[in-house]
């Protein structure tokens, strides 16, 4: 049996490259010419690895989204609570206007908005990854509601996608420039909108001043 020529470059470092030029640019903005120049490949190799542009963009997101989920359920399980997750991870995001880096937004949320109601394969799996983003946010609710934090009659897939869709919307008021303060004063109100359980309720209710 022939044995196949060694790779001449790090696999695992051009999809890094390669992902780096979709979260900057977008799919539909990235030239096979960006991709090569930013991978440092020819165009035989580029294809012979990772094959057309729509495949490569393909296994750039699984790549970035396994990287994301990976860090949302490592963060959930050292949590206290799935309500402190959730709160924990908004004020985070909020916090990053002004840092330089929110200009980009999420990879995800980027190519659900860019795709729409494509069907194409690229779109396909944007949608996918929102819907895994959603998952975890709906374990989040699922342990809340054990801790009692939030209302048991709730629905974590829809609070899940609930949580996703208004994480894509922070992300775009980051990208849009708007201060720290009101994306924070944005992420209060998307907790408060949350169902919080009976004794949740009635603690917060005592221990936010009212104006």
């Amino acid at each position: 049996m022939a044995i196949g020529r060694p790779l001449q470059f790090d696999p695992g470092q051009a999809l890094d490259d390669a992902t780096q030029v979709f979260w900057a640019q977008g799919y539909a903005s990235t030239t096979t010419r960006d991709l090569l120049q930013a991978m440092s490949l020819s165009r035989s190799s580029l294809y012979q690895t990772f094959g057309n542009k729509e495949r490569l963009f393909i296994r750039c997101l699984d790549h970035y989204r396994r990287g994301l989920i990976d860090k949302l359920r490592t963060r959930l399980a050292a949590a206290g609570n799935g309500l402190e997750f959730v709160e924990g991870l908004f004020l985070e995001a909020a916090a990053q206007a002004g840092s330089g880096q929110e200009h980009r937004g999420c990879l995800i949320f980027n190519s659900v908005v860019e795709f729409g109601r494509q069907s194409s394969p690229p779109a396909e799996a944007a949608r996918a990854s929102l819907q895994e983003i959603a998952g975890v946010f709906a374990h989040a609710i699922e342990r809340a509601q054990a801790d009692g934090e939030i209302a048991a009659q709730a629905s974590p897939a829809e609070l899940g996608l609930f949580l996703a869709s208004s994480m894509s919307g922070v992300r775009m008021l980051l990208k849009s420039g708007t201060s720290r303060e009101e994306i924070t004063a944005v992420v209060r109100m998307i907790i408060a909108a949350l169902p919080l359980a009976g004794a949740r309720q009635t603690e917060t209710s005592t221990t936010v001043p009212t104006r």
